[in-house]
């Protein structure tokens, strides 16, 4: 199975109010699932209190919707948990890995994909 992921938005408003898109462009049918990932001493430092996994990472977000796409283009977008969309409207940049799962039609996984990307925004969500 070929596919190609693009990451349209890098921006930080845009990821806390709407979620972050992953575009995928797959041969055949496919399926994509995101999961959202922090450093775990950036995000004990803005504030969000969760256990790291084993690889030092916290899990802040996951897929939004989950949906079967025909072959073509599909777009996913991975939402934040409401504690570290609340943490992360403070900063004014982010550090998130993704990790993206490219599934085919029968639910089988086909590729796991991580990505690290620097959120930006001019200025903050909310104020201190």
């Amino acid at each position: 199975m070929d596919y190609r992921l693009a990451y349209p938005s890098r921006s930080l408003r845009r990821f806390l109010k709407s979620g972050l898109p992953v575009r995928a462009a797959c041969d055949q049918a496919c399926d994509l699932r995101l999961n959202l990932r922090m450093n775990a001493a950036a995000a004990k430092k803005i504030g969000i209190r969760r256990r790291p996994d084993s690889s030092g990472l916290v899990l802040i977000g996951l897929t939004e919707n989950r949906r079967h796409s025909p072959a073509g283009s599909l777009t996913v977008r991975g939402k934040a948990f409401r504690q570290a969309i609340r943490r992360l409207s403070r900063v004014r940049r982010a550090k998130v890995q993704i990790v993206s799962t490219v599934l085919d039609s029968y639910g089988w996984r086909r590729a796991v994909e991580r990505r690290w990307l620097t959120l930006t925004s001019k200025k903050p969500l909310r104020r201190r």
